[in-house]
């Protein structure tokens, strides 16, 4: 695993002040995201046939797919946005970060997912999604390499950091985010179809945990 950057270390030719810094800080903090995912993703697959009737899978997914959607995605934007004011705006007329611009995730689960009664297919279809998350986070992390050691005329970095963040952010919203998606959706239906006994006992405490919530709304 790649070892931790330090924002001043990055994209050296460009100065350590404001607003120049948050560009670094915004790569900086690209790199920690995609290398704790990969952290993450790792092991997963081995777990799959190991630990198939632990929820483990499913809790590491639903925080991966928060990271992918709310973090690397915040940070790869705002990296891109910042290239383009740089360029093209004075750096005192750059607006404020305003992250979770994206909105909120979607975590309904599809009727192709939960209509699936085979566990050997959830699992391979899991598989599938978490394998082609790990690439889509590999590739963007070194994107994010490539864009933090650029080094040249001031322009000429901006134009070329500007092109890696928007790859990154394309990578990770328009490949990452949909694998993350549906890994979360097919990691629930393979651990309710590798322990359906386990499954029943929690859908019936989350009953009984509704039920008293809308008992005390109701007083």
């Amino acid at each position: 695993m790649e070892p931790s950057l330090v924002a001043q270390t990055l994209l050296p030719d460009l100065p350590d002040e404001e607003p120049w810094y948050e560009l670094k800080f915004q790569f900086q903090e690209l790199h920690e995201d995609c290398s704790r995912l990969l952290r993450k993703l790792l092991p997963l697959a081995p777990q799959l046939t190991i630990n198939a009737r632990s929820r483990h899978i499913y809790d590491e997914l639903f925080d991966i797919h928060g990271v992918v959607h709310h973090d690397a995605k915040d940070h790869a934007r705002r990296a891109m946005e910042l290239a383009g004011y740089l360029l093209t705006r004075s750096p005192g007329s750059i607006p404020e970060w305003n992250p979770g611009e994206d909105g909120t995730a979607d975590f309904s689960i599809p009727l192709e997912v939960s209509a699936c009664t085979s566990l050997d297919t959830a699992r391979a279809r899991l598989t599938f999604h978490v394998e082609g998350l790990r690439s889509a986070i590999d590739k963007a992390l070194q994107a994010v390499l490539r864009a933090a050691s650029l080094r040249g005329a001031r322009h000429q970095v901006l134009e070329a950091v500007q092109a890696e963040a928007t790859g990154i952010y394309e990578t990770l919203h328009n490949v990452a985010l949909p694998h993350a998606q549906a890994a979360y959706c097919w990691s629930e239906q393979h651990w309710r179809l590798a322990d359906p006994e386990g499954a029943a006992a929690h859908d019936q405490r989350s009953a009984e945990i509704d039920a008293e919530l809308a008992s005390l709304e109701e007083e």
